[in-house]
């Protein structure tokens, strides 16, 4: 058994905050676990009593991951190559191969960051650097979704390795990462852009709406920046949606804007594998509807209020609840009369039959 049974509470013990994942996905399988910021080896038995068995994430803050996600070996083992001889040696992850993954020791302030994504023109496959941090997670012990086979470490494991001997990175070494990468990968990659995969299906430039509604102007590593501290937001079914729209609109419907949502959808524990897809394919339909900018989420980020609903969210731990038989349980004392009070929660337990409704 590879997963939280197996690894979590070791994990816990050396030093790293650690969440459930969903059997079968990347996925978290516990809301709320931005709030799991804390070592806990009684949280992580509280998660298996409870019935979880799948994979074992790590959660990051204290934590960052380097994820090279590139499909050249020559590629990978070059940028290895830099960050061992730069910075030590790093845990090292593989998932599905050649792709790879370092963790490092931060400073809990870093948040995500990427490299460009090329696409390579012989073989069309995209590669990229992210660099993971906070508000986002990996996983570090069980089976990959798409190969079906264990995530494996080379050399010592993280539930091996105490968080205090990782070695250190800071965000001028996340850069120097990125550089390197630049320098490395063949320049007949070809540099991904909203500009260069959009194609506008719904005609939705050329309409009044549109022209009163302009995409941002900023980056792609800002927008990357936005998603990873709105990373709650993920949850909420409404929210989720509009945030889907907002980034059709900014990147024109483009593949590289559903990439993005689907990578932060993918940080909830509602998220089911192609839903995006699905969705992405009728936003923008309606060309007379005001669309949902990414303005609304920006204004939110800058304006610092995801803030609150973050910190105000804690880590509880559930215990199951045995049920005593109905002939045991006290009659209930009644308020008023036969009343139930409103507003207030209850429950009414009889046989069938009898007249609950």
């Amino acid at each position: 058994m590879f997963g939280i049974i197996s690894h979590g509470v070791a994990l816990a013990e050396q030093g790293y905050a650690v969440i459930p994942i969903r059997p079968n996905s990347k996925a978290p399988a516990v809301s709320g676990w931005t709030a799991f910021t804390e070592p806990n080896a009684e949280v992580v038995r509280g998660f298996i009593d409870q019935g979880h068995s799948g994979s074992v994430g790590v959660v990051l803050g204290d934590v960052v991951a380097v994820d090279l996600d590139i499909l050249d070996e020559t590629v990978v083992n070059g940028v290895v190559q830099f960050i061992t001889d730069r910075f030590g040696r790093a845990p090292q992850r593989i998932g599905n191969a050649p792709k790879t993954l370092l963790v490092f020791r931060g400073d809990g302030s870093m948040r995500k960051r990427s490299s460009n994504r090329y696409r390579d023109p012989e073989t069309g496959l995209l590669h990229q650097v992210e660099v993971l941090a906070k508000g986002q997670q990996f996983v570090a012990y069980g089976i990959h979704p798409d190969r079906g086979e264990p995530y494996r470490w080379v050399g010592p494991g993280l539930a091996e390795t105490p968080l205090g001997e990782l070695p250190v990175l800071s965000a001028d070494g996340v850069t120097e990462i990125i550089e390197a990468f630049e320098t490395i990968r063949p320049p007949l990659w070809e540099a991904i852009t909203a500009e260069r995969t959009g194609q506008n299906t719904t005609g939705l430039a050329s309409s009044a709406l549109a022209a009163c509604s302009p995409r941002m102007d900023i980056t792609d590593a800002q927008v990357e920046e936005v998603l990873a501290a709105l990373v709650h937001l993920a949850e909420p079914r409404e929210d989720w949606i509009k945030m889907g729209m907002a980034l059709h609109h900014q990147y024109d419907g483009s593949e590289f804007g559903l990439s993005l949502w689907t990578d932060w959808s993918a940080n909830s524990v509602l998220f089911e594998e192609g839903e995006c897809k699905r969705k992405w394919a009728g936003f923008g339909q309606n060309p007379r509807r005001r669309p949902v900018t990414f303005a609304t989420f920006y204004k939110l980020w800058r304006g610092g209020q995801y803030a609150s609903d973050q910190h105000s969210r804690r880590p509880c731990c559930l215990r199951p609840w045995d049920v005593p038989q109905a002939s045991q349980i006290p009659p209930r004392e009644w308020l008023v009369g036969e009343w139930i009070e409103r507003s207030v929660v209850s429950s009414t337990i009889a046989p069938g039959g009898t007249g609950k409704s």
